[in-house]
């Protein structure tokens, strides 16, 4: 596990439980004391986590910070994104939304569709939705409330996606491989993406170039499932590297 997936590890560990220790996270790793130790004190000093004696908190203001600086960041390309994903849709379709900063744009830009049926874990996408058009039909799913991430969790949020048979979900990702699928940081947003992309008959991922090449903690889905992917400004190798695999990516140039 390299520094980065270790950082990852640690953060979401701090995401379910509150607080970590060094000799649990050693052992979780199979990383020294000492390794997992200047994991922490490298997190404690990016102010995501706060450091006590023998492990860390979570600090709440730290993961909302984190969350709103994605809202805020890219917000041209997340629109773009969002906008190509809209001419995939016609009226009528039933959808499946996942919470995300490219998904929250995307959920924006629903404005002229009629008679869309919309499913999401998210309370801010859904109010996203419905400011956009309000004859739009909105399914809430229920769950634990994180709000660091405005959105429901758990598995009363998984049960009630399988009640569930959409057209499309909309997913958003921490990290797209060509190897190893998509991933998020977060085992929670993982089980709820994947439960989403089995429950639908055809899966779109949006993300900004950033994600390519990159593989988060938790494992989504493999490339296999995913029927498009829509992202900004890779270069022609790159959509050649996807179309060899038989992936269709739609590349936004902005």
């Amino acid at each position: 596990m390299n520094t980065r997936a270790r950082k990852e590890f640690i953060l979401n560990e701090l995401s379910v439980k509150g607080r970590v220790f060094v000799l649990d996270l050693s052992e979780q790793m199979n990383v020294s004391i000492e390794t997992a130790r200047r994991d922490i004190k490298a997190l404690s000093d990016e102010n995501l986590l706060k450091r006590i004696h023998g492990g860390a908190v979570k600090t709440t203001s730290a993961f909302e910070a984190s969350f709103k600086e994605r809202l805020s960041t890219n917000l041209n390309k997340k629109k773009a994104i969002g906008l190509k994903a809209k001419e995939l849709l016609h009226p009528g379709l039933s959808l499946f939304i996942d919470c995300g900063s490219t998904t929250l744009a995307f959920a924006s830009t629903l404005n002229d569709i009629e008679n869309l049926t919309v499913i999401t874990n998210s309370p801010r996408i859904a109010k996203s939705v419905w400011e956009a058009n309000n004859s739009t039909k909105i399914y809430m799913l229920g769950g634990e409330y994180r709000g660091e991430t405005f959105q429901n969790i758990g598995g009363r949020v998984i049960r009630q996606i399988e009640e569930f048979n959409t057209d499309i979900a909309i997913i958003g990702a921490g990290g797209i491989s060509l190897t190893d699928g998509i991933s998020a940081s977060s085992i929670e947003e993982a089980e709820i993406a994947k439960a989403m992309i089995n429950n639908s008959e055809s899966n779109i991922v949006l993300a900004d170039k950033s994600k390519l090449n990159n593989k988060s903690l938790c494992k989504i889905a493999g490339l296999d499932k995913i029927d498009n992917i829509i992202i900004d400004n890779i270069s022609e190798s790159q959509v050649n590297e996807f179309k060899s695999r038989n992936i269709n990516v739609i590349n936004i140039k902005i």
